[in-house]
């Protein structure tokens, strides 16, 4: 009998740049600085450092990338103290020994669209979320001198801080939606912009009056109560704020006598985009093209991917 190949675990993400203090939101865009290459540069730089007590995290120096699909790959782990017992055959005797216990994954960043995709390994934790914080963590901390950055990149980065949102996946939420006899509300909360892929009729000049207004979000409610909203318009913009990571949320009513309806919401029905992949054997560019795929089929139609 021959055994199916292993499958892979791939959990998504987006990484951004976000100001640490509400007074330094307006100067956080006045640099120009690419962000996707920015946290390319801090990734590839192998930071290693401690994230928590006794406890280092570290990026592998042995970086592969793929030019195709703008995205490097790289290992990711764990190095923390562990005391472990070990017996002596020579003196029969047991004793106790502190060791280096260590346990790494693997990650993919793609520089156009700000996404990390990050490899499940109950080795390290069992929440995924930990490792995107962790990494996080590390490469926040990186400096001018060791990760030959320019001054605009180091001044960008003492004001802001560097955090990995998960995605959203979107569908169950879309199929109340579509199947809801009516939806008399919808709400779409737009937090600070950065990953440059999606841009609506309604999220781009929300995010220019979330950015020109210094304001860390921006809410626009539609209605209607008599002949409800339509679903497949309102179903894209959820398509587009699930992969940005902005909050939404509807009312529907399953029948013409449900007059109270029901509230709906991404974050409460959805869990966070995954995409299993038989790895084993494949090289980065395939694996990398079946994660971008994946994306772009959460994603709006109407996308304007950077790809």
């Amino acid at each position: 009998m021959i055994d199916s190949p292993a499958v892979s675990r791939y959990s998504l993400f987006r990484l951004k740049i976000i100001p640490t203090k509400h007074q330094d939101f307006t100067t956080l865009f006045s640099f120009e600085v690419n962000k996707g290459q920015l946290l390319k540069r801090l990734i590839s730089s192998a930071p290693i450092g401690n994230v928590k007590k006794n406890q280092r995290w570290a990026v592998a120096k042995d970086i592969d990338s793929d030019l195709n699909t703008h995205c490097i790959s790289f290992q990711f782990g764990r190095i923390r103290k562990k005391i472990k017992s070990k017996f002596d055959d020579e003196n029969l005797t047991f004793s106790k020994a502190v060791i280096d216990d260590t346990e790494y994954t693997n990650c993919i960043y793609f520089e156009k669209l700000q996404l990390l995709a990050i490899k499940h390994s109950t080795g390290i934790t069992a929440k995924v979320t930990t490792i995107a914080k962790s990494l996080c963590t590390l490469i926040s901390k990186q400096t001018q001198e060791n990760c030959d950055l320019t001054n605009n990149e180091a001044s960008l980065l003492k004001m802001s801080k560097i955090v990995a949102p998960e995605i959203q996946n979107s569908v169950s939420f879309i199929k109340e939606l579509k199947n809801a006899y009516k939806i008399s509300k919808f709400k779409i909360e737009i937090g600070i912009p950065n990953p440059p892929d999606y841009k609506s009729l309604i999220e781009e000049p929300l995010e220019a009056l979330t950015k020109g207004g210094n304001s860390l979000s921006t809410t626009v409610k539609a209605s209607n109560n008599y002949k409800g909203l339509k679903a497949d318009f309102f179903a894209d913009i959820a398509k587009g704020a699930a992969i940005s990571n902005n909050h939404v949320t509807a009312h529907i009513h399953y029948s013409e006598k449900d007059q109270k309806g029901h509230s709906i919401s991404i974050r409460q029905n959805e869990e966070p985009a995954f995409i299993d992949i038989q790895d084993e054997g494949l090289t980065l560019n395939v694996v990398a093209n079946k994660i971008i795929t994946f994306f772009k089929n959460i994603a709006p139609s109407n996308n304007s991917n950077p790809l």
